[in-house]
């Protein structure tokens, strides 16, 4: 409060208290330092923050905030059918017709932790993987890695980019199942490095890798010049491997009690096989990270497979019940029977004690701010273990929906190196 003071810029925000600034103070002060390194001074981050982000009041400003403000009352609303809040009389329709599920929207779910010891802890934490593998529909348990026989990888193509190699490589996950993934290390390796899987969600490994402009932001390219090994994988339904399409797929997963996610889960911790019969890569230092779907795919593999050690979910972290009615969302998200048991923050509680962080854009449509209510359920589980700085929640106030490289090579780097 003493620095806002001092640099007086609680005039640039008029519309704005001394809290609000506290808060975003401290939420731009964290972002900084994780994008640049812990040295960030609180006076640093409050001029940063004035510098970008205040205004002086005109006319202009005060419609666009107008206009801000009905665009959150709109997301209100939704949430208000679908959590049990006050209806308007025209939505008295909208509550009869989620009547029948509306009793568990509003209901703390069966598997929120409750408890209070490490103990009380590891029987959630077994429980709740073990409903989560079979509400996905992964496939057998227990786990079995491939070896290099079973995963019968061959290297279609080597090709040099700057100073890495960039190889084309075809994995079995299945028996009948080869999978492509683009797998890039440097071009001389003197030691095992820290490898991070990519997945590219609704997209392809050619954006990925650099090859496709796109919102991915050629995050495995960009990650490996950074340092990392990083492999990033065909999704079923994409690119080589859209002879059928992702929804189609879902579907008919379905209906023997399987689903698309549950199906790419696998073929990731089989990527994850593959990673370990390398010799550039340290077993003990992988990571795995993804926007939108992929996003969502990091936070499903790191909660069932503790060998991703560290994580970044760009772009997806909500609850399920307010994602599966916006119009626009993909059905491919919408687990079945999820909600009789756990809510998203519950299932990204699962990652707990290794390091997590979640990047939900402020300008990204595809997210909201109920982000925050799922994270303070995962926060409570880091606080207890007593590892609250492995886990951050970070909105950036100018991202939208695009993979930020700049961060996720700083949170793999504070704790790979």
């Amino acid at each position: 409060m003493q620095v806002i003071r001092q640099q007086n810029i609680l005039k640039e925000f008029p519309d704005r208290t001394e809290a609000d600034l506290y808060l975003w103070l401290r939420r731009n002060q964290e972002e900084l330092q994780v994008r640049y390194g812990e040295g960030v001074l609180f006076e640093e981050a409050a001029a940063d923050l004035a510098r970008r982000f205040g205004e002086k009041p005109s006319p202009t400003r005060q419609v666009k905030k107008a206009i801000e403000r009905l665009g959150e009352l709109g997301g209100r609303l939704v949430e208000s059918i679908a959590l049990g809040g006050e209806l308007q009389e025209d939505d008295e329709r909208a509550a009869a017709l989620m009547a029948s599920i509306r009793h568990a929207v509003i209901t703390t779910p069966p598997y929120r932790f409750q408890g209070g010891t490490r103990d009380d802890w590891e029987v959630w934490r077994g429980g709740l993987r073990d409903r989560l593998w079979e509400l996905l529909g992964v496939g057998e348990r227990p786990w079995h890695p491939f070896d290099q026989a079973k995963l019968k990888a061959e290297t279609e193509e080597r090709v040099q980019v700057d100073d890495l190699w960039r190889e084309l490589i075809w994995l079995h996950t299945e028996e009948e199942l080869s999978v492509p993934v683009y797998l890039f290390r440097p071009v001389e390796v003197d030691k095992p490095l820290p490898a991070v899987v990519v997945f590219p969600g609704h997209g392809t490994i050619e954006q990925t890798a650099g090859r496709r402009d796109s919102y991915q932001q050629a995050n495995a390219l960009i990650l490996a010049r950074a340092g990392f090994v990083t492999l990033t994988m065909e999704l079923r339904g994409f690119g080589w491997l859209g002879a059928v399409g992702h929804l189609q797929i879902d579907a008919a997963a379905r209906l023997v009690g399987r689903t698309w996610y549950g199906l790419l889960v696998q073929d990731g911790m089989r990527a994850i096989d593959y990673l370990l019969t390398r010799s550039e890569v340290d077993p003990e230092r992988i990571g795995a990270t993804g926007i939108g779907a992929g996003g969502a795919l990091t936070m499903y593999t790191a909660a069932l497979d503790e060998r991703v050690r560290v994580a970044m979910i760009n772009s997806y972290l909500g609850k399920y019940i307010v994602t599966c009615l916006d119009e626009d969302h993909c059905p491919c998200n919408d687990i079945p029977g999820i909600l009789s048991y756990a809510e998203m923050g519950d299932v990204a509680a699962l990652i707990a004690p290794r390091p997590v962080m979640f990047v939900n854009g402020r300008r990204d449509p595809a997210t909201s701010h109920v982000a925050r209510e799922s994270f303070a359920v995962v926060r409570q589980v880091y606080r207890l273990l007593g590892m609250s700085r492995r886990t951050v929640l970070l909105e950036p106030e100018e991202l939208g929906h695009v993979f930020d490289n700049q961060l996720a090579i700083n949170w793999f780097r504070r704790w790979f190196d």
